[in-house]
């Protein structure tokens, strides 16, 4: 079997454009593979980071998720402190939309859980209030 290419750094822009581009389209898997592709390439490359991991949040609910422990992984490699708070608020929204619409015994009160530890991210993260949740603050230390 033929070697594929790797992604030339100049392609780079294009590439994040297209990844963003199939996220519109609802087609996370086209745009983590995108990603995965620059980071291969340019593995510090934080809007490749941070399109992979909201391309993570809009699989959750799709029958081939991603784990919560692959999204905590990628969430490490955000560097801002104040972006890191911001995506960890996303992430526990997105966690609790999946919870609600699962309609399993319980499912509200995991998601009444998230959507307050979102709150709590999102006011670290624009008010620089409460320190964040001790569920998500170990993966960021």
């Amino acid at each position: 079997m033929a070697e594929l290419k790797r992604l030339h750094k100049d392609a780079i822009p294009a590439a994040l454009e297209k990844a963003e581009r199939y996220r519109l389209l609802n087609e996370p898997g086209e745009a983590e593979s995108i990603c995965l592709d620059i980071l291969a390439v340019d593995p510090d490359n934080q809007r490749a980071v941070i399109t992979l991991l909201l391309a993570f949040t809009d699989r959750f609910e799709k029958t081939y998720g991603v784990s919560e422990t692959q999204t905590k992984e990628l969430l490490s490699h955000v560097k801002s402190e104040y972006e890191r708070a911001y995506y960890s608020g996303i992430i526990a929204e997105s966690r609790a939309k999946t919870k609600l619409r699962q309609h399993t015994p319980g499912c509200r009160f995991q998601a009444y859980d998230l959507l307050r530890e979102a709150m709590d991210w999102l006011t670290m993260r624009f008010c620089g209030g409460t320190p964040a949740p001790a569920s998500l603050s170990e993966t960021n230390s």
